[in-house]
């Protein structure tokens, strides 16, 4: 359908954008596989794009001047997140700091304070609990964006940055609840 709107036919597909996680573990494995296959049957590159930076790009374009750092969040149930961080650099750029990782609600409220901001879905939750100070980036950017992954896919496509289709697979942070059921 989205093809046909965008008058496109599937072989005209050079190359497909994925978020490949951190996420939900059938979110992931459905989107990732859905997009390698698509691939593969149009003969499309594939690019994969990590969760929290979307949402951290998404983030940039609303920070004041005066924040430094930007801590990106969504839930990994537990109690935990899955969790980014990102400093500003000169030129107002932005590097990654600490890659994704999972930590506890506590760990993860102590990243905050005065000069950081913040942003990501684990937001619904905890926002409230965020130290005094602590920049939260308006709500409409806390969830990925397919706009957005598709400025992220680009940048990498520009540069001759591809995945590979037989390679790729969703960032999986941690085993899922019913293999460590399973092993237990």
């Amino acid at each position: 359908e989205l093809l046909s709107q965008a008058g496109w036919q599937p072989a005209e597909v050079q190359v497909v954008a994925v978020v490949v996680g951190p996420g939900s573990f059938t979110g992931l494995r459905v989107g990732v596989t859905s997009a390698k296959t698509f691939a593969y049957a149009v003969n499309a590159r594939v690019v994969a794009i990590n969760t929290l930076d979307v949402i951290a790009e998404q983030a940039y374009r609303t920070l004041p001047a005066q924040v430094t750092r930007l801590t990106v969040a969504i839930d990994a149930q537990r109690g935990e997140v899955f969790a980014a961080i990102y400093e500003r650099g000169p030129g107002d750029t932005w590097s990654l700091q600490l890659p994704a990782a999972i930590m506890t609600q506590t760990e993860w409220l102590a990243t905050l304070g005065p000069g950081t901001a913040v942003s990501g879905l684990a937001l619904e939750k905890l926002a409230e609990h965020a130290s005094p100070g602590t920049f939260i980036v308006p709500q409409e950017q806390w969830m990925p964006q397919a706009v957005t992954v598709g400025q992220l896919a680009a940048r990498r496509v520009a540069s001759g940055e591809f995945d590979d289709l037989w390679q790729l697979a969703p960032l999986y942070m941690r085993r899922s609840a019913a293999e460590e059921k399973f092993d237990a």
